[in-house]
């Protein structure tokens, strides 16, 4: 459903497939901003290549799946990938998924234009996490 200039989803949704490429444009923009979570919910982003664009995750689905991303972002507008999962002052964060909850990282690359990794994770309180061939580190798991 497109409301105004937004996209609004089903709680649980796929993207696959996804390419954006906006290093063309005279002007910056952001990318994907996807904002999700509910107690039942899962969101699985598959096969996406971001260029000149960030991609920002708020709020904490129970079951997080990102497969094959490649993102890359000028480092003057930002990370290339953000992780909000922290959103407690927020009363989108009233929402978010606490029980059974699971992070799957798998092939995930997120650079600014000059390679260097461009990654921004407030916290990690998922209680699943597996994580395969990112080129960034993870903050300390919370329990």
């Amino acid at each position: 459903v497109v409301k105004g200039k937004y996209l609004s989803v089903p709680q649980n949704f796929r993207l696959n497939n996804i390419t954006l490429n906006n290093s063309q444009l005279t002007f910056p923009l952001r990318g994907i901003q996807i904002t999700s979570g509910n107690p039942v919910s899962f969101v699985a982003l598959t096969n996406m290549e971001l260029s000149h664009a960030s991609l920002e995750l708020h709020n904490q689905p129970q079951h997080l799946f990102l497969r094959n991303i490649n993102v890359m972002q000028k480092s003057t507008i930002g990370p290339a990938l953000t992780m909000h999962f922290d959103l407690r002052k927020d009363v989108r964060g009233m929402f978010m998924a606490k029980k059974e909850t699971l992070l799957s990282l798998r092939n995930i690359h997120a650079v600014n234009e000059s390679g260097d990794n461009s990654v921004t994770i407030d916290k990690i309180n998922q209680q699943i996490v597996n994580v395969e061939a990112i080129n960034f580190s993870l903050p300390q798991q919370e329990k």
